[in-house]
């Protein structure tokens, strides 16, 4: 196990960064006694899957923030260059201004190889929407050309009907002007069976857009699918499986995934049972 003072709990949203040579950086939200997530990262030898070093370090505490969008913590997105620069993209936290909880995406500027946060956005790249229930989750954030192809997570409506929220992932391009073009809602949902989505990550590979997401329903919890795509709006659900998942962190709940390349594999960075409070798990895909 590894510890960080501050934080008390979680590895949650699992967000890789290659270093080079046999080294993984993982960034990770964790929650402080207060249950804010701050950010906290590990380093990984990604071929004998053990730590470089048996400490969890910290990136970002969640205090002191009082009158921002991220007053309650951080959640991860992903990591993304971006004019020879590098970003996190994140969910800001705020429980205090609409129940349950409503969340903004907002992006950070960060150094990885210190790493360092060199600057965190004042203001959300993404506001919630005029709708009363609006509240928005985990970013995927792709840099294509000048534009910010970006697919997140947004609350249709509290209540579902079913005591539960109808939370679906949605599609927006931010402009080189700083304007926003909405695309809308990317995947179908289905109340009772699959209507709490969340976290989508997204790879190019073999020339098409692979998205994995956890999505549950009112009487089961997360678990992750996959859709694919030719261009970032349209998608189709195709075949995914986890093998090897008898483990006892992962049995009641599989979430929050993250895929990236390394040396020409690919790997599945993803979370267990209690939202990353079991730790962290790591898949390869076969070829």
């Amino acid at each position: 196990m590894v510890y960080a003072t501050p934080f008390c709990s979680h590895l949650a949203n699992p967000t890789p960064f290659y270093l080079g040579g046999n080294i993984v950086r993982i960034f990770f939200s964790s929650r402080n006694l207060k249950n804010k997530a701050g950010i906290t990262f590990i380093d990984l030898d990604i071929d004998r899957f053990e730590l470089s070093n048996n400490k969890l370090n910290i990136l970002f505490e969640a205090e002191g923030y009082t009158n921002t969008y991220f007053r309650d913590g951080i959640s991860l997105g992903n990591i993304f260059s971006h004019k020879m620069r590098y970003f996190l993209s994140f969910m800001g936290w705020d429980i205090s201004s609409k129940s349950p909880w409503e969340g903004r995406v907002g992006i950070a500027e960060i150094d990885p190889f210190s790493p360092s946060l060199l600057y965190i956005s004042d203001t959300p790249i993404i506001e919630t929407f005029e709708h009363v229930d609006s509240s928005l989750s985990y970013p995927m954030v792709r840099a294509i050309n000048d534009e910010l192809h970006i697919w997140y997570g947004n609350t249709l409506k509290k209540d579902a009907g079913n005591g539960d929220m109808l939370h679906t992932i949605h599609f927006s391009i931010l402009k080189s002007d700083n304007s926003l073009e909405h695309k809308g809602q990317v995947i179908d949902y289905e109340i009772g069976k699959s209507q709490a989505f969340s976290r989508p990550t997204i790879l190019e590979h073999n020339g098409t857009l692979n998205m994995l997401y956890s999505v549950r329903g009112i009487s089961t919890n997360y678990r992750i699918k996959r859709v694919v795509s030719n261009d970032g709006f349209t998608w189709e659900k195709a075949d995914f499986q986890l093998i090897g998942t008898n483990h006892l962190g992962e049995q009641e709940m599989q979430c929050y995934p993250y895929l990236i390349t390394i040396a020409d594999k690919v790997f599945l960075f993803y979370n267990g049972n209690e939202y990353g409070r079991s730790g962290m798990g790591i898949a390869i895909l076969e070829q």
